[in-house]
């Protein structure tokens, strides 16, 4: 196999979390797909016997799958792999993939990858690229992110007399641990069951606000304060608590039978198991997680080392510092020239002020057409006078002065719209008394315009300042970021933070260091207007 397309990828039965598997002494026959997945029902049977049809007929190559029981993969696998019966493609539990690479069972993906320009891990989470790593090689393609749930026995709570859970308000932890202690009997009843397992305790770490490897995935965090808060919670619900059946049971049958029998309130497991739980005798629910704990300060104490924040702050400060003064002086130097009382002006007006009144999205799209490399309209006017345009928006050099242009172009008609309103109200005298003395236009302008003109201008310098903090649509759409994060700005990083790795906290403490930004620039702009500034009186 000499790429990784995407079709190619699945005709080899890549599904869950796979990678190659190398080391098999015989191997497969040719022109066969072999793939192992697990499968714990008849309707995840049938799913994967149609998606093993489904390559047989688009690949043309025979495919065979090995299906097995999910609490009993890991030993068939590990029985394959010795056996050299293993699949080409394996599903993998992420936190198993470090365990087989080191052993030397997987074969890294790196080289395939690279050889397909359809295939993009860009195109996967970035915390799926980590799990799916190890020692900066890519050993599996993620394809699945199953965090746990809580299910709940809604017919032993109100037997218990117990109201149920809220369906849009998490439970606290005190009130979690509370309901299970008053819903545990031993030996008869209990109010909790989960795994005991690195996969269920991980969400108690993320709902603490902890994770279990450090941003630059160097090294464990399972014993920062975050981690060691909900590792002791969970332990305690086991051993002080005691509202867990007995952890030979766990072992010997498992949490989900535990809970099918009827006899456990709540169990922390994955929608998976919808499939399974669906056969029990009671009526049952899916709850909310138990809420997060309060972080604190530690979402802003991640500002400090996170470079990209930086990064984008500083890409930030420079498109205002650069597209703010611009956007004011093309503004001015038009309304000055619509002030004249020019034939027709009004119809230029209307013409100036369209950029402003189109919508960013649009205007991006054209200028993204303006921009070409080769046909766009930009770099054609450049070369009639013998200059060779750059490839604006992929140029670290340039793709930031074409974001700060297509802004000017997009923004000027605000300000001068108010800067001619402004204008038009200063008193006609206040020129005629000028001229009469020998003013010159110079100087007309820089004693009464300019000072008569103020409240506009600070009103103008003011919007644009907080609204260029704030640019966004523009940099997401005709560069998304780059190249590399050079047009990266400070809210696409908050949109990234939030909305694409759901990290909405630390995502909130840099949308509030941004509002803080704004409101020292701000209350810095109205310090200063109060010498710069002239009113009427």
């Amino acid at each position: 196999m000499s790429q990784l397309s995407r079709r190619g990828f699945l005709g080899l039965g890549a599904a869950a979390a796979a990678g190659t598997l190398a080391g098999c002494s015989s191997g497969p026959p040719a022109g066969t797909a072999t793939w192992s997945m697990w499968s714990s029902s008849a309707a995840e049977k049938k799913v994967w016997t149609d998606f093993g049809n489904y390559v047989e007929q688009q690949l043309k190559v025979r495919s065979v799958a090995t299906l097995t029981p999910s609490n009993g993969y890991p030993t068939k696998l590990d029985l394959q792999l010795v056996s050299g019966t293993a699949g080409l493609v394996t599903a993998l539990n992420g936190t198993l993939i470090p365990t087989y690479a080191a052993r030397g069972a997987h074969r890294p993906l790196d080289d395939l990858i690279a050889a397909d320009p359809d295939f993009d891990l860009d195109n996967f989470y970035p915390t799926s690229r980590r799990i799916s790593s190890f020692n900066d090689k890519t050993y599996a393609i993620g394809f699945d992110v199953a965090p746990t749930v809580m299910y709940y026995n809604k017919d032993l709570l109100k037997q218990q007399g117990i109201a149920l859970p809220s369906k849009t308000e998490p439970m606290s932890w005190a009130t979690f641990r509370d309901l299970a202690r008053q819903l545990t009997e031993p030996g008869k009843q209990y109010g909790f069951t989960c795994a005991p397992a690195i996969d269920d305790l991980v969400s108690w770490i993320y709902c603490a606000g902890g994770n279990v490897m450090s941003a630059d995935a160097s090294r464990s965090t399972l014993r920062d304060p975050e981690a060691m808060e909900a590792l002791q919670y969970v332990i305690g619900l086991f051993v002080t608590d005691q509202v867990t059946p007995p952890i030979k049971n766990l072992v010997t049958e498992s949490s989900l039978s535990n809970f099918l029998q009827g006899n456990v309130a709540f169990m922390q497991n994955g929608p998976w198991q919808v499939v399974n739980v669906r056969k029990a005798k009671f009526d049952w629910d899916i709850n909310l997680f138990s809420s997060p704990t309060w972080a604190g300060l530690h979402n802003f104490a991640r500002l400090g080392p996170d470079p990209t924040f930086w990064s984008a702050l500083g890409n930030t400060a420079y498109f205002t510092l650069v597209s703010v003064p611009l956007t004011i002086l093309v503004g001015l130097a038009l309304a000055l020239l619509l002030n004249l009382g020019l034939k027709r002006i009004t119809i230029f007006r209307s013409l100036l002020l369209l950029p402003y009144a189109t919508i960013t999205v649009a205007v991006a799209f054209v200028w993204i057409w303006l921009y070409i490399s080769h046909d766009g309209l930009v770099n054609a006017v450049l070369g009639w006078f013998g200059v060779t345009g750059p490839a604006w928006l992929i140029s670290d050099s340039w793709a930031m002065p074409a974001l700060i242009l297509m802004s000017v172009w997009k923004s000027f008609g605000f300000g001068m719209v108010v800067f001619l309103a402004g204008l038009q109200a200063i008193p006609q005298q206040l020129y005629e008394a000028g001229r009469v003395d020998g003013t010159s236009p110079w100087n007309s302008f820089r004693h009464i315009t300019l000072p008569m003109l103020s409240p506009a201008l600070f009103f103008v310098v003011v919007t644009s300042v907080i609204g260029s903090f704030q640019v966004f649509d523009q940099a997401l759409i005709m560069t998304n970021g780059g190249p590399g994060s050079r047009t990266t700005t400070l809210v696409m990083y908050i949109y990234r933070t939030g909305f694409e790795n759901y990290d909405q906290g630390y995502a909130a403490a840099q949308s509030l260091v941004l509002f803080a930004f704004i409101v020292v620039i701000t209350a810095g702009q109205f310090l200063f207007q109060r010498r710069l500034v002239h009113y009427d009186n």
